[in-house]
């Protein structure tokens, strides 16, 4: 059965191995069952084809099929991922934004070893989500977790590349997240 219940945290877990990352891909933690096949179905009949055992019929998806081809599968798990109740929000509809009592939107990234890099206030919740994201992207690359399609981020990911051969030439920081 692809999607496993977490007994610590009571929910259900879905997984999938990609054959083209050649890894097993997390597709976030759902409260029920139901939900966490569905984000298995979606994910493995982008990266498998329609050939694929899923566990709801395929008419089920239909309509997602069809907009399925003009994204990649990195965008989808992305996707599917954002729509997980494992995917931490505080109280924002966004991750890595909380109001603050100013009136504006704080945005921050949790990082192993620190407890937060702040990255600013801001007037509006999705202009803090748009930081959160660019700066996410370019500490992950292609990994972050974003609010919004990683496709935005195109400029974002052209510096994450460059630090990545520049840490190639002298070395990665010591303890520096990646």
């Amino acid at each position: 059965m692809p999607c496993l219940p977490s007994r610590v945290l009571c929910r259900w877990e879905a997984h999938l191995w990609v054959k083209e990352l050649g890894r097993q891909v997390y597709l976030g933690g759902y409260e029920n069952e139901e939900h966490a096949a569905e984000a298995y179905d979606v994910a493995a009949l982008k990266c498998k084809g329609p050939r694929v055992r899923t566990n709801f019929p395929l008419s089920r998806y239909s309509d997602l099929t069809e907009c399925m081809g003009g994204i990649s599968v990195e965008e989808l798990i992305m996707a599917v991922r954002r729509q997980s109740q494992g995917f931490s929000r505080g109280t924002s509809a966004f991750r890595g934004v909380t109001h603050h009592p100013s009136g504006r939107w704080e945005a921050r990234i949790g990082v192993p070893g620190s407890k937060h890099i702040y990255l600013g206030l801001f007037t509006g919740e999705r202009e803090a989500a748009k930081a959160y994201d660019r700066a996410l992207v370019r500490l992950r690359g292609t990994a972050a977790a974003t609010n919004f399609a990683l496709s935005d981020y195109r400029n974002d990911l052209a510096d994450y590349h460059k630090m990545q051969q520049v840490w190639l030439l002298i070395g990665r920081p010591p303890g520096f997240y990646s």
